[in-house]
């Protein structure tokens, strides 16, 4: 997805753009690593309430894998 890679280059305003619209699609919304590069991108911002509302939805949707918790 392009807002993970905007996120790997360090274009973290733009990956949060990216990703919200991502999170608003009826396809992406169920999709953890979306919301886990969410948070990320919001913490690499200093957004830590948002990015940890983001963590907490690639949770939910991926409960065992270790990577979101």
């Amino acid at each position: 997805h392009r807002g993970i890679t905007l996120y790997k280059e360090g274009k973290f305003s733009e990956a949060v753009r990216a990703l919200n619209a991502a999170v608003r699609d009826r396809t992406l919304r169920t999709d953890a690593a979306i919301w886990n590069y969410l948070g990320l991108s919001r913490l690499a911002m200093s957004d830590t309430k948002n990015a940890r509302k983001a963590f907490e939805e690639a949770i939910q949707r991926a409960p065992a894998n270790a990577d979101y918790r």
